[in-house]
This record gives C-alpha cells, structure tokens and sequence, in this order.
C-alpha cells in the first residue's frame, strides 16, 4: 500500500526481504502443485498415467503463460490508483475502478482457453501421433482441469494485485494452505480412492478453486474487489490487451516448453514421456529462483551501463551479477539433478524411468546452470534499453533449438538417450542466447567508447588564422 512504501525508511533492506521471500514463494506454488501431483501419481498408478501429465500441460498449464500480460496490466492499475488519488478514499475508489478491465479479461481469457482445451485438445493431441495407450489418461485429465483455466487466470489477477501493493504474505499464506491441501487429497484419491489420473486432476482442481475464494476473501475484505463485471467499453479493454506485445518472454518459453513435449511425445515413448514429466517439473519449480536475477539487473544495473551515472562501474555490476547467477545454477543443479536422480524412489518407482532419467543428467546439470546466467543477461540488455536485440537473439536462439530437433536423426548418435538430446536442444538454446546477449553488450560497448574518443577538431587562434 502507499502508507507500506512511505514507512520504507531506514528499514529498507528488512522490508525488500519481507516482501520478497513470500512473493517468490508464492510463484513457486503453481509449480510445486504439478510436482507433487507428479510425485503422488509415478508413485501409485503406471509409468503410463505419469507419462500423460506431459501431454496435458500442453493444454492446461502452458497456455496460462500466454496470458501473463494481465499480471502487467493489474500491476499498471495499482500503479495509476496511486499517482491519482490524494487520499485512502479515492485510492481505493481508483483501484476498484481500475481492476474491473484486468479481473473481465481474465474470466474471458480462461474462458477461451477452456473452450480451445475442450474443443481444439483431442485436435492437437491427435495430430502429435500420441498412443493410443496414453491418449486416453490426457483426455481425462484435461476434462477435469481444464474448468479450472478460468480460475486460474482469475488467481493470477489476484495474486498481482496482493504483490502490487506490497502484501506479499497474504496470497503466500493461502497458497501454501491450498498447496497443503492439494497434498491431502492427493493422498486421500491415491492411496485410499485409487482413482490415478482422474483423483490428482480433481484435487489440483479443487485445491485451486479453494485458493481463489480466498483471494476473493481477502480481496473484497481489503475493499479492493469492484462490485461488478460488467463489459467495460471497449477501449478499455484495448488498454488491458496492450500489454500483451510485452509478455513476449513467457510466450518464447510456452513455445520451448512446447517443443520439449511435442517432440518427446512424438518421437519418444512413455518412459521417456515420464522422464521429462519429472525432470521438467523439478525444472521449472527451482528455475523461477533464478528469474529473480531477472528483475534484479533491471533494477541494480540501470545507471551504470554506457551512459549511465556510474558507467565506469558497470563491468563490475554485470561481472557480480553472472557469478550471483553461477552459484544459483550449481545450488539448482545440485538439488535439480540430486533429487530425480539420486532420490528417484519419491517420484517413480519405474527402473526405465530412472535410467532415462540418469541418461541425461549431465545436460539436464548444464541447463540449470545456464539459465540464471541467461536471466541475468537477459535484464541487463532489458536495462540497457536493448529490446529489440535481445528480441533478435532469443528468436535466433529458439529457431537454433528448433533446427536440433528438427534435424535430431544427425546429432542422435551424440547422445545416450532420446530425452538427452531432448535437454541438449534447450542448452543449446541458453548458450546461443548467452552468446548473443554477450555479443550485443560488447558491441554497445566498443559504440560507446568510439563516441567517447571522438574529439571536436581545435579551435584555431585570431593570430594562426591570419599567419
């Protein structure tokens, strides 16, 4: 809130890690729920049920990283109440005013990924030559999962909102709750109910639900929750969807994402299918870790690159921020790589799981590894204003990644298993990143010193002009 940030202070530093370790909490939710369900279900039902869980993300939680723009355009409406009003009054009157377009487009949004689950999924699946073994298990889970996309897009309008205004405990407090609830029930629907697939989509669905009556609880008890959902005119509407030409980065990793599964899906059989499930899962819950070096560079870094106030420390800032990313990649890979191999028996108990799994761990080390230093170049060329080239080199980087699978029958001999050429394509993917992100931080900065150099010519005296 505004009194929050006024009571700042000299405590500054006490406060940024009050807020700052439940919110990151609290984004590692939505993953840590896949986890367990992945967990619960390689442990109770067959290799097979586990293995369609990679299918239906495809479906059910990829897409929400496509509407990531409303987490944006809420943030944007926090903001506006606060330069607005003069008083509490009109600040939450501003605010009230300001969510109904986000929390509208949100249901709308989930709606049409319900719709394109329901109707385009059996589709899509077929069209990826999915077996016929596994085929079904995918269909059942997104029947079940896929009520919940609108949920689930109002959750993260929410979940903004809390963030935005500096309550981060609050939404951290009721995820955990539904997240320990999701635990229970997926207990209770494998072990006591034995309703596999089915049982674990039921309770990630009903713990989410849980979850967004209590944001709407505490939402509306804050005073914050708009009164209606009436259908804003349209231009209103145009300023949420604006923001969706900037929700680029989730939109590339729903594509890599994508590609992983497909192609594995395709070419790969269930073990392999499974593997992935729990080697992306674990991925994708540690990674957000190393995203924070995301939005530090962006907010550490602005004045000491080329042009900045403190150019001449910008070096040293960029060089502390890959070894900050470095030592976030081995810890990652250690717990990343430790746990799906060295512990195995808490996610499957499938001895050709394991060994698919242990077939690519060395890839699957150097992906953890990469990925906070690529983070972390990532908001340094955001800071430097270099948009449109890194742009340039995350496209150059996906079409590598593409090529590699594309073209997968040259470089399969170089790899023990279908899955680690699966992870090989996504280190490539980090390293032609990193190096385009170098490259174009060297060349802003070879402009920079040539500008630098460049001198105005002398001006001549009165007496050598006229000698």
């Amino acid at each position: 809130s505004i009194e929050t940030v006024q009571r700042g202070g000299g405590d500054g530093l006490n406060n940024i890690y009050r807020y700052t370790l439940p919110a990151l909490g609290t984004l590692m939710i939505g993953p840590l729920m896949t986890l367990v369900d992945t967990a619960f279900l390689g442990l109770t039902s067959t290799t097979t049920q586990q293995a369609s869980l990679s299918a239906a993300s495809l479906l059910v939680d990829l897409p929400l990283l496509g509407i990531s723009f409303l987490s944006l355009a809420t943030t944007a409406s926090v903001v506006h109440a606060a330069n607005q009003a003069s008083s509490t009054e009109e600040y939450m009157e501003e605010l009230r005013a300001g969510l109904h377009a986000p929390l509208y487009v949100a249901l709308l949004c989930g709606a049409v990924l319900f719709t394109l689950a329901n109707g385009l999924g059996p589709v899509l699946l077929s069209s990826l030559n999915i077996n016929t073994e596994t085929l079904p298990y995918v269909l059942r889970y997104v029947d079940i999962r896929a009520w919940c996309l609108p949920v689930q897009s109002v959750i993260m309008v929410l979940q903004t909102l809390f963030l935005s205004r500096l309550n981060a405990l609050t939404p951290f407090l009721l995820a955990a709750a539904a997240t320990a609830l999701n635990i229970v029930l997926d207990f209770l629907a494998c072990y006591v109910l034995d309703l596999g697939i089915a049982g674990v989509a039921a309770a990630t669905a009903v713990s989410q639900v849980l979850l967004l009556g209590g944001m709407v609880w505490g939402t509306r008890r804050a005073g914050m929750l708009p009164d209606s959902l009436t259908a804003p005119h349209f231009r209103v509407l145009e300023s949420v969807f604006k923001y969706f030409k900037h929700s680029w980065g989730p939109v590339l990793r729903v594509a890599r994402m994508a590609l992983m599964t497909g192609f594995t899906a395709v070419f790969l059989g269930n073990s392999s299918m499974a593997a992935l499930q729990i080697t992306l899962s674990m991925f994708l819950f540690l990674d957000l870790i190393g995203q924070s070096l995301h939005q530090s560079a962006q907010v550490m870094i602005q004045e000491f690159l080329p042009g900045g106030t403190h150019q001449q420390h910008a070096g040293m800032m960029i060089q502390s921020l890959l070894v900050t990313g470095l030592l976030l990649g081995l810890w990652t890979a250690l717990i990343g790589c430790g746990l799906p191999v060295g512990c195995s028996w808490i996610f499957t108990s499938d001895v050709e799981v394991v060994s698919t799994m242990r077939s690519c761990v060395g890839l699957l080390a150097t992906c953890y590894l990469l990925s906070p230093i690529a983070e972390a170049m990532t908001g340094v060329l955001l800071a430097a204003n270099q948009i449109h080239a890194l742009v340039m080199t995350q496209m150059v980087a996906h079409a590598a990644m593409l090529v590699f699978l594309v073209d997968y029958t040259r470089f399969a001999s170089w790899f023990p298993s279908g899955l680690s050429l699966v992870w090989g394509s996504y280190a490539l993917m980090l390293a032609v990143h990193l190096i385009g992100c170098g490259a174009v931080l060297a060349l802003k900065q070879a402009n920079q010193n040539t500008s630098n150099n460049v001198r105005a010519p002398p001006v001549q005296s009165y007496r050598s002009q006229m000698s």
